[in-house]
């Protein structure tokens, strides 16, 4: 039996001194102790322990569950030296580095002997090694070398029997009538509060479609119209008596002077079938007169002083939804009009301003109580 004080001062050449004699003594015991701290330690010359990890397993033959552990395996390719056994027992013992590596080299040499001659090593807490046709075999010692399940015990598992109780008729519990009665007579009062909370789901259900544009016209829809208790002013507009004529019943001045009786009213094109919103004037409108002959006329065709600068709100392809844009803004009591075209887009203005200061303040005012983004155009 080969055992942690396998080596004695007898068995050592003579030119080691007694504290060599002591370090080939323990030289197992600084690999069982290497061990716990690193995966492999390696015995040069001879061959290498390698500490793999096992999870916890569960034995249902015997119905137990050991903890994880470090399973040992030797590995006789291992033998170059790393340096860890030898620096271990140089710190450890107070020896050079050179002396022991000596030490543990005549360990090895001492070791191969013994499995030549009794087939059979024991390394006590490590395992046994031992030859088999020829080949080192090991059988790794049962020392958990992980230091994480240090004191976990192998745990004994009984099974649960399942229960064979029965209940006898007997045993049934009966609920009485009264209070299931009583029961019944407090359920009433919660489908009140679950109708009381879906009253007003139902009613904005029916609301929504019927008094706002959000399933029709998406352009006219605010979120403010959700608002049931919001009304919007209508603005309102006085006819404008307009007198359409051929250009050779009345002559220029004829023209001009009904242009000067109209000066109060301003017109504004809705669609491409000369429909037109008319609205009243507070001051008369700067007039002016083309005279184009061969063609329909408005008599009246008054234009307002364009400003410098302009909250353009939209810019639109079609014509239909630049009116369609500029008749919500008209609603909504803006002062917009349809700016001009701009490389094939027709631009919508809220409002003109004299100076770009005052467009841009009403911008931020028009987008906080709106909720309507636009621009400043300035127009050269």
């Amino acid at each position: 039996m080969f055992s942690l004080n396998f080596f004695y001062c007898s068995s050592i050449n003579s030119n080691f001194n007694c504290s060599i004699c002591r370090v080939l003594i323990n030289v197992s015991k600084h690999i069982y102790d290497l061990l716990f701290d690193h995966d492999c330690v390696i015995i040069p010359n001879f061959g290498g322990f390698v500490a793999n990890y096992a999870s916890s397993k569960y034995d249902s033959l015997t119905n137990t569950i050991t903890p994880p552990k470090k399973h040992l395996l030797f590995n006789k390719n291992l033998i170059n030296n790393d340096g860890l056994l030898a620096h271990r027992v140089s710190s450890a013992e107070g020896l050079s580095y050179d002396k022991a590596l000596s030490a543990i080299e005549d360990f090895s040499v001492k070791l191969i002997k013994k499995l030549n001659s009794e087939k059979r090593v024991e390394l006590l807490g490590i395992g046994i090694l031992f030859l088999a046709q020829g080949q080192y075999r090991f059988k790794s010692d049962e020392t958990n070398f992980l230091i994480s399940s240090f004191g976990l015990p192998v745990l004994s598992v009984v099974p649960l029997q399942p229960s064979s109780k029965t209940i006898s008729k007997d045993q049934t519990p009966i609920i009485p009538l009264k209070e299931k009665s009583q029961q019944n007579q407090k359920t009433p009062k919660r489908y009140w509060w679950v109708a009381a909370a879906l009253l007003p789901i139902f009613f904005y259900t029916a609301w929504i479609p019927l008094k706002t544009n959000l399933f029709t016209d998406h352009s006219k829809f605010h979120y403010s119209d959700l608002n049931p208790f919001s009304f919007s002013k209508k603005n309102n507009y006085y006819k404008n008596n307009l007198v359409f004529c051929k250009n050779s019943q009345f002559s220029v001045a004829q023209k001009w002077e009904a242009k000067n009786i109209e000066a109060f009213y301003q017109k504004y094109p809705l669609d491409e079938q000369a429909s037109f919103v008319v609205v009243r004037l507070k001051e008369p409108a700067v007039t002016t007169f083309v005279d184009v002959s061969g063609d329909d006329l408005i008599v009246a065709d008054n234009t307002v002083k364009k400003q410098r600068y302009y909250l353009v709100g939209g810019c639109f392809k079609k014509k239909s939804n630049a009116e369609g844009f500029l008749q919500s803004l008209l609603e909504k009591g803006f002062p917009a009009s349809l700016i001009d075209k701009h490389k094939g887009l027709h631009r919508i203005g809220i409002s003109g301003f004299d100076s770009r200061k005052q467009a841009k303040l009403a911008r931020k005012k028009i987008l906080k109580e709106h909720g309507i983004s636009s621009w400043v155009l300035k127009l050269k």
